[in-house]
């Protein structure tokens, strides 16, 4: 959940004083890093930080406008309250260029920066650079009013001048600084409105900042900041709902991307419940169904029902609109499935996503493939998918995949195969670390070895054998698929005289899914982001155990689980044997559910069962815990034995370079 979008994101309001890039600005001489500085005295002259010439030349429009604002902010304001602040008033400036000369933070691309900082003297200084200003404010004061007024609220409440707390731990200096966050907002907006600028022309600085570097509010769950979306809501009463509803949706389709397929049904289905017209929010939803339904499919059904390997299509990443216990074939759920897609369809008839997961759908419908059905949509799909442009980059190559699999159970094999090689030589223009590429080609090779009859000449069987190996490296061996192809391999390796490489050649590590929930005992999940207001209703009443920082740490002693969070679950800790287990689940579709992992396993299963990055971090108290930010798993282990299961996401430092 680490992507660049946030990294940025993270500079953007980095006037913060626990933050580990503020409070590590330049000292004086022998004062330590992060230590408060002493008081200038009271009459001391109040001078602007070293800074490149031309940042704040008289004349220029960008200075005075910065200035101007300041100004009614600071006319505003109970300079009577303030005592936590040195040297009062402010100074504010503009930078440009190499943001780390002005106010000692990293540098970003764009340098789409506004901070509230002190320099080594120990002046306060609101700053702004000129990128933020050029294409964030576009001239605009009352933008330029609620983004400085947030920074000035960071002094005035006093967040900058000292840092976190050395025994705070990631996860509490980061639901504190979401709490700063917030309420510099509120000061932020006090002030403007106080000194006579509109708030809704300012918000639609928040509204631009989102566009250019936002992320979902579950991703804010592993940064300092809470998302755009969450802080406008709070500002903008009324459109809360809205915004709330936007939010919701960018969570929604975060959980696709990592096939969570379950939590982003809950998203859409209420954002559907409240904005009904919104047709990719429908999409969506059916596409989250229809996701469930094919992770469902066992190998016996693929056998059974002569399912090709679909790729997954793409869903919708943001909304214009808006501005499992049991395997197998669930025929009630591909309904649901299908009944969501044709709304989204009536809603946007100009859909290519929609058409093209109807087509999907009929791919692998409960009583087999109706290729019949499909076609059309996808010929329909391949019509309106140029003019879609919400669609996500490079969705033509699905798109021929999943119509060379309904040519080839229509029986055109040549057309299938035509659309089978179209797709593998667009696949090697894209990156080859993404998923698209990855998941197109196993689908590739999969469906063109398999595209041949039982009859087939000297040539055809070399060719399905070299394929078909080179499928069987790739994917992994919990894929329902993968027996199929094996035994298709090893048939037609025998027929040449040839011996086929054993199952085990094939081993390649497991690719797991993040992990964002738990299933609860009662069939439900307990979802990281979710409301901790609402966990009463789901596990009873809690016992209130102390913690530190700007958290809460709720007991369910039957269930043997502790909840952390603020307003949000960011923490699921199982703590004793009567808690459920973490269930790992193999990433992509009809694959077989993954290890468990449970409190009071040895601990020496764990490197068997897990894999990749792994760091150590004290999570809750001091203890450290075992962390893969890959998964978003922590692990207490003691004695040999699992102590602990953690489920979250946490702030690293190396993620906030």
């Amino acid at each position: 959940m680490t992507s660049l979008k946030w990294r940025l994101w993270l500079l953007l309001f980095a006037g913060m004083a626990s933050l580990p890039m503020v409070a590590q600005l330049p000292t004086n001489p022998g004062s330590a890093p992060g230590q408060r500085h002493p008081s200038n005295p009271g009459n001391a002259p109040t001078g602007e930080p070293e800074r490149k010439k031309g940042g704040n030349a008289a004349g220029d429009p960008d200075s005075v406008m910065v200035h101007g604002v300041v100004a009614r902010l600071m006319s505003v304001t109970d300079q009577k309250s303030i005592t936590v602040v040195h040297n009062w008033p402010p100074s504010a400036m503009i930078a440009e260029g190499n943001v780390q000369g002005y106010f000692g933070i990293k540098d970003t691309n764009k340098e789409y920066n506004a901070v509230a900082t002190y320099t080594r003297e120990c002046q306060p200084v609101i700053g702004i650079t000129r990128a933020f200003l050029r294409d964030i404010i576009q001239d605009d004061p009352d933008r330029l009013a609620l983004v400085l007024g947030h920074e000035l609220g960071h002094l005035i409440l006093g967040h900058v001048d000292c840092a976190a707390p050395a025994s705070m731990t990631p996860m509490a200096v980061a639901a504190f600084t979401r709490a700063q966050e917030y309420a510099a907002d509120k000061k932020g907006f006090e002030l403007a409105l106080a000194a006579g600028f509109s708030m809704r022309k300012g918000l639609k600085a928040f509204q631009i900042m989102d566009q250019m570097l936002g992320y979902s509010s579950f991703e804010s769950l592993a940064t300092d900041h809470p998302s755009t979306k969450d802080r406008i809501a709070r500002l903008d009463s009324q459109q809360a709902e809205l915004w709330k509803a936007m939010s919701a949706f960018e969570n929604g389709a975060l959980f696709l991307t990592a096939e969570q397929y379950a939590a982003a049904e809950e998203c859409f289905a209420r954002i559907t419940r409240e904005f009904p017209d919104a047709g990719e929010a429908w999409h969506n939803l059916g596409y989250a169904r229809l996701m469930r339904y094919a992770a469902k499919l066992q190998e016996e059904d693929l056998k059974r029902l002569g399912f090709g390997h679909v790729v997954a299509a793409g869903f919708y990443r943001r909304s214009a609109a808006l501005a499992e216990k049991v395997r197998g074939v669930d025929a009630e759920l591909w309904s649901s499935a299908v009944e969501a897609l044709k709304q989204a369809e009536r809603l946007n008839p100009q859909s290519a996503l929609a058409q093209e997961n109807l087509g999907i759908a009929y791919l692998i419908a409960p009583r087999g493939p109706q290729p019949d059905a499909a076609l059309p949509y996808f010929v329909r799909a391949s019509q309106l998918l140029p003019g879609d442009k919400l669609a996500p980059d490079n969705e033509h190559i699905a798109l021929e995949v999943n119509a060379a699999i309904a040519y080839s159970q229509a029986g055109n094999a040549e057309k299938s195969r035509e659309l089978l090689e179209a797709a593998f030589q667009a696949v090697k223009k894209v990156n080859q670390d993404s998923s698209k590429a990855y998941f197109s080609t196993i689908a590739v090779l999969y469906n063109y070895g398999m595209s041949f009859g039982r009859e087939v000449t000297a040539d055809e069987a070399h060719q399905i054998v070299d394929v078909l190996e080179k499928y069987l490296y790739l994917e992994t061996r919990s894929s329902g698929w993968w027996t199929i192809a094996y035994e298709r391999y090893a048939e037609t390796a025998k027929a040449l005289n040839a011996s086929p490489k054993a199952p085990g050649t094939f081993e390649r590590p497991a690719v797991y899914r993040p992990v964002i929930s738990i299933a609860l005992k009662n069939g439900s999940a307990l979802i990281l982001g979710s409301k901790m207001s609402d966990l009463s209703a789901q596990l009873g009443k809690p016992e209130e155990i102390p913690v530190a920082g700007n958290l809460r740490r709720l007991r369910f002693a039957e269930s043997g689980l502790d909840i952390i969070g603020d307003d949000q679950v960011l923490a699921i800790i199982m703590r004793t044997g009567s808690a459920p287990p973490v269930t790992l689940q193999n990433a992509g579709a009809a694959q077989a559910s993954g290890s468990q992992v449970r409190v009071g396993m040895p601990a020496g299963n764990i490197t068997s069962i897990l894999n990749g990055r792994v760091v150590f971090i004290p999570l809750v108290d001091l203890t450290p815990y075992a962390y893969f930010p890959n998964l978003g798993l922590a692990l207490n282990i003691s004695g040999d034995v699992v102590r602990e299961v953690v489920v979250t996401q946490v702030p690293l430092a190396d993620q906030q370079s």
